[in-house]
């Protein structure tokens, strides 16, 4: 979970270790918290292992002030 200064259209990206975009989750937050749910299956239903890069890039809703992009890993067994 990832919480925000306020109200927000979000992507989150997930990218194997070769690169590839094997998910990619969009929402909106009715208050300022992220909670994206993410079950370790790729956009093709199989199932992704090893160490991937998230990339978060939520915009604001009332289109005042910058986006934020926020990055890291998770490792899927």
């Amino acid at each position: 979970m990832w919480q925000l200064n306020e109200p927000a259209g979000w992507t989150l990206t997930l990218i194997n270790g070769s690169g590839t975009v094997v998910r990619s989750l969009t929402g909106s937050t009715k208050g300022a918290a992220v909670r994206a749910a993410w079950y370790g299956y790729g956009a093709d239903g199989r199932r992704v292992t090893g160490t991937c890069t998230w990339k978060l890039t939520a915009e604001p809703r009332d289109e005042v002030g910058p986006a934020l992009t926020a990055t890291g890993t998770t490792t899927v067994n």
